[in-house]
């Protein structure tokens, strides 16, 4: 039998909170924006390199007449193109890594607001979150790997490196693995937590 009385007493408490979700939920598009703006601020200075790099400032040392040596044009075009794709895949992960987090805090104050209980809720995630860390430490071994191998700039696509077990050109870089295609036309899957060394043969040089 339904209790009318704890059907009115719900509503109210709904009222109540609803508006510290209102508030909850007007912070977290805030925040969002805000971090979205400290990301591309981030990543357009990884895009841009070296101060010398960005034409704005070669143009002032310019009207300044103060000599700068120019930079071999393919050089230039080739680690332009390879600071954009580290920039984006940084932009990528940590804008993700954003997301998540405030969806997450959202959805908890809109539970807690609908009067469901989330101190279980979150100690359940925490015990969840201690499992699976131990049944993933690979995965984010490999996470861990390739973000340190990004902002390093230890390979790009287009090198031909030498990674241990597998040698070839880099078809595609991501944060869990990287894609070689091999002289023989072998397309290799090397988890990044898996790479202990590598060897670049063609980073701003070759031999043929």
């Amino acid at each position: 039998e339904i209790d009318p009385e704890a059907i009115v007493r719900w509503i109210d408490n709904v009222s109540d909170n609803t508006i510290g979700f209102v508030v909850v939920l007007i912070f977290a598009i805030i925040l969002w924006f805000i971090g979205k703006a400290i990301i591309n601020a981030i990543t357009r200075g990884v895009e841009r390199g070296a101060p010398l790099n960005d034409p704005k400032a070669r143009r002032a040392l310019a009207k300044a007449k103060i000599k700068v040596d120019e930079r071999d044009s393919l050089d230039a075009r080739l680690e332009a193109e390879r600071r954009k794709q580290r920039a984006d895949t940084l932009r990528r992960v940590l804008k993700s890594g954003l997301f998540v987090i405030l969806t997450i805090i959202v959805v908890m104050t809109g539970l807690a607001t609908l009067g469901v209980p989330v101190a279980p809720m979150i100690a359940s995630a925490g015990i969840l979150g201690v499992a699976l860390g131990f049944g993933a430490q690979s995965l984010v071994k490999d996470i861990l790997s390739g973000i340190f191998m990004l902002m390093e700039d230890q390979y790009g696509v287009g090198d031909v490196i030498d990674v241990g077990e597998a040698t070839g050109s880099v078809e595609e870089i991501g944060l869990r693995c990287t894609r070689l295609r091999s002289i023989d036309g072998t397309v290799w899957y090397v988890p990044n937590g898996e790479i202990t060394r590598v060897g670049n043969m063609t980073r701003m040089w070759s031999r043929v």
